[in-house]
């Protein structure tokens, strides 16, 4: 997988659309006319709406992906929506700890719509993969290194990579029906053991934040 490259995206030849991921009707019809489903839809705050989106938004998503017959979906969540906070004390967490994500509005909604995939896959012929972010910046300045930047944090542009590689990676290379990845550059405590969306999706991060979050020597 390391070296799998990846067809170009076709700006010309996309269609936008607004639909109402909290509309199950909505979503049954956009979905029906595509291929594939990438579930990046989220709201972290307003609890009456997070749970509509997030929630409920999944469960509309996975199940219209399902019933059109299509063989991927592709989930993303923070961290959180797996490992929350009571993880925060341990160090070397990988994907396969079981599912922790706290009372926190978003990190609980996000869990919710993750075990929901989990039902789906086990019970269908759709296969989930879901890509777990510590944090999306954009590319800092030069100029602001040293000033700071979260130690999870992952550039846009390998947020968008990995998804492009859970779009092309075969399914008969993913070890079951429901695989998470943690899209992760190494942190500076260790808290995630990374390696498995490398080994799996052929992903690694290009963009390096370390001298970001790491203050200069004096």
């Amino acid at each position: 997988m390391k070296n799998m490259s990846l067809p170009e995206l076709q700006p010309d030849r996309m269609e936008l659309r607004d639909v109402d991921i909290g509309e199950n009707e909505a979503v049954r019809t956009a979905v029906a006319q595509n291929d594939v489903v990438v579930n990046c839809a989220v709201v972290r705050e307003r609890r009456g709406l997070a749970f509509r989106v997030n929630v409920c938004g999944t469960y509309f998503a996975v199940r219209a992906a399902a019933a059109a017959g299509h063989r991927r979906f592709i989930n993303t969540g923070p961290s959180g929506t797996v490992v929350g906070p009571s993880y925060r004390a341990f160090t070397g967490i990988n994907e396969q700890v079981p599912p922790w994500p706290g009372t926190g509005l978003y990190y609980i909604t996000k869990g919710l719509g993750h075990e929901i995939t989990r039902v789906f896959a086990q019970n269908t012929s759709l296969h989930v993969l879901t890509c777990l972010f510590g944090g999306v910046s954009t590319p800092p300045e030069p100029k602001l290194q040293g000033q700071g930047t979260g130690g999870w944090a992952t550039t846009l542009r390998d947020c968008g990579q990995a998804l492009a590689r859970s779009l092309h990676v075969p399914l008969s290379e993913l070890a079951s029906q429901h695989e998470t990845f943690f899209i992760s550059p190494p942190s500076p405590d260790g808290w995630l053991a990374l390696g498995k969306a490398t080994k799996v999706l052929g992903w690694s991060p290009q963009d390096k934040l370390r001298n970001y979050f790491l203050r200069p020597k004096l």
